[in-house]
């Protein structure tokens, strides 16, 4: 039981940093495309 709590919570923590990611990426996307 703790080792599948504990790979879900991997799994789960691998997506947060991949969501973040694409946040950092679509944020510099937009400040390169505002105009100033």
């Amino acid at each position: 039981m703790e080792e599948r709590k504990s790979k879900i919570l991997s799994e789960i923590d691998r997506d947060r940093e991949e969501l973040e990611e694409n946040d950092q990426n679509r944020y510099n996307q937009y400040k390169d495309s505002a105009p100033v």
